[in-house]
């Protein structure tokens, strides 16, 4: 076999495995029980729109008074209802499981990253960040 087919050979083959491996790797992900349960908690606060109002009427009134569009005695007026949301919220079950759900699912994928890259000597968690995108 001569120089050229050989490397394409060998390119050939790397890619293979690799896009096996990397859809192994999704498959086993997606399978995970923190990913599962992630996924599961999430639909039942996208499912809960008592829940989804209560997130938006905070988040919106959190803006408002981060944004100073309040003054006076309508910032004390506006800090105690963003209190009265934050206190509602943190009692929501639903909010509350989907919540830690996405930090054990986030702290999951960490840990996963953590050992993929120091197999590779690299950040492999860096390769799915899209340019300019931040961390």
């Amino acid at each position: 076999m001569d120089k050229a087919k050989k490397m394409d050979y060998q390119t050939d083959l790397f890619t293979k495995e690799l896009l096996k491996a990397t859809f192994d790797l999704a498959e086993s992900l997606a399978e995970a029980e923190a990913i599962v349960h992630f996924i599961s908690a999430n639909q039942a606060l996208n499912n809960d729109q008592n829940a989804l109002e209560l997130i938006n009427a905070a988040t919106e009134l959190q803006r408002k008074v981060y944004d100073g569009q309040s003054s006076g005695d309508d910032l004390s007026n506006d800090l105690n209802r963003l209190r009265d949301y934050q206190s509602q919220i943190s009692s929501n079950a639903v909010i509350q499981e989907q919540s830690i759900a996405r930090e054990t699912a986030v702290a999951f994928l960490r840990e996963i990253n953590q050992e993929i890259s120091q197999l590779l000597g690299m950040d492999f968690g860096a390769l799915a960040r899209r340019p300019g995108a931040g961390c």
